[in-house]
């Protein structure tokens, strides 16, 4: 079947969605499809890019919120146009049902939301769409990923016993503060929970829950009970340490280790341990397997522009090429439901004191960091024993808690009661 053009209805310009911008540019050279307008709350601020993605030279209307884009263009919407909503999730609810109300199919970045009650009502909505909202957990559609997810199906390493994920990524004291939400777990009543677990690295727990669901290639394995420790460096309400460890529906335990305050720029381990091999993922460069008898099987990760690959595959979805887009709303709830439980799991968040942490000044050259000490060992000694901080022997350590999943209903109370005081921005000397 022959790929039409479409019209696309972009909200957001800067931060992430600069890249939609960059791949919708690319996809409509290819005359794929048609940017007709994008719409950016921080538009007039926003010149130097809308210049350099052309949108006037292209005719791509701009405005400054959702509602006007809508209004202004509503009588113009025709089958299979589309919405690329690139905007904070944090307003991902709303756009989601206005692209619904306005008969859009929708293409909604990750996460589609960290509140579970909100996404459960996303989903539902979502029954009345045409199409299925496509959610951007860009690395499903991978090809060698679909394939090993077939082998783990049919048997081929045995029972899988344990999945593991380990991100250490770097991040400057002036990312926790790039904008109102970012490090929160409540902008008034509305739960945010923004942090390197739910947010930054939300695609790789998004992949490890993917290898352990078992209803078929496209399952998810949600969590029953979880173990969970809280930490943070940054003056921030939310965490930006995480250790996790649950149990899956599936049996299968499953140890999380992330952060965002670490000396090394950036450390990514995906792995699996199964009866007959073991299997450990490099994002974006190679699937390593194994065996238990010596064998080895290392596999290219060919695919290095997934956010590409994912909308070309949102588009033939469109078209009708797919039964499904990769990853749907309710594809989503295993990943919320999980980022959720290590709220409800801790204690509380645990403040370094600064003896605990390094922190590096800004310079001329570079921006100003902090990071905990060992933290990468602390990590992957965490994922291969399951010891937290806490029986490590770490100075920082301290003992978090336990919650099963029938206590989600509880999150919004836990969450005010774990809640700090707004803190400032600590400026560096």
């Amino acid at each position: 079947m022959g790929i039409e053009t479409k019209n696309v209805y972009v909200a957001g310009i800067g931060g992430f969605a600069e890249k939609h911008h960059e791949v919708l540019l690319q996809l409509e050279n290819e005359g794929l499809l048609k940017v007709r307008a994008v719409c950016d709350p921080e538009i007039e601020s926003l010149t130097e890019l809308c210049e350099a993605f052309r949108f006037a030279e292209r005719g791509v209307a701009l405005y400054a919120d959702f509602d006007q884009l809508l209004a202004a263009h509503a009588n113009e919407f025709k089958q299979n146009d589309w919405a690329s909503i690139a905007a904070p999730f944090i307003v991902h609810a709303k756009m989601h049902q206005q692209c619904i109300d306005a008969g859009l199919a929708c293409y909604l970045e990750k996460p589609p939301t960290l509140d579970p009650l909100e996404l459960d009502a996303m989903v539902k909505y979502d029954l009345h769409a045409k199409l299925f909202t496509a959610v951007g957990f860009n690395h499903i559609g991978q090809t060698e990923r679909l394939e090993l997810k077939q082998r783990i199906l049919a048997g081929e390493f045995g029972a899988l016993n344990q999945a593991r994920f380990v991100g250490a990524w770097r991040r400057s004291c002036g990312y926790f503060h790039r904008n109102a939400w970012a490090g929160r777990l409540l902008l008034g009543e509305q739960l945010v929970l923004d942090s390197c677990f739910g947010n930054g690295m939300a695609h790789h727990l998004h992949n490890l829950l993917f290898f352990c669901g078992t209803g078929g290639l496209y399952s998810w394995a949600k969590c029953v009970s979880l173990e969970s420790e809280l930490y943070s460096v940054q003056p921030i309400e939310g965490p930006d340490t995480v250790f996790a460890q649950g149990l899956l529906e599936s049996g299968v335990v499953v140890r999380i280790a992330v952060t965002n305050v670490c000396k090394e720029i950036e450390y990514t381990s995906e792995e699996l341990y199964f009866d007959h091999a073991q299997i450990h993922i490099a994002p974006n460069d190679h699937i390593k397997i194994t065996w238990n008898d010596g064998r080895k099987e290392k596999i290219p990760l060919t695919s290095d522009r997934l956010l590409e690959q994912n909308i070309r595959n949102f588009l033939a979805y469109l078209d009708g090429e797919f039964e499904r887009p990769p990853t749907t709303l309710e594809d989503c709830q295993a990943f919320v439901q999980l980022n959720a439980l290590t709220y409800l799991a801790s204690q509380g968040i645990c403040r370094l004191e600064p003896t605990d942490y390094a922190f590096v000044p800004e310079t001329k050259d570079k921006k100003s960091v902090r990071y905990i000490h060992g933290i990468l060992d602390c990590q992957r000694h965490f994922a291969d024993s399951g010891n937290f901080p806490s029986s490590q022997g770490v100075s920082w350590g301290k003992k978090g808690g336990y919650a099963t999943v029938e206590q989600l209903e509880n999150l919004h109370s836990h969450v005010q009661l774990i809640q700090s005081p707004k803190v400032a921005c600590v400026k560096s000397s």
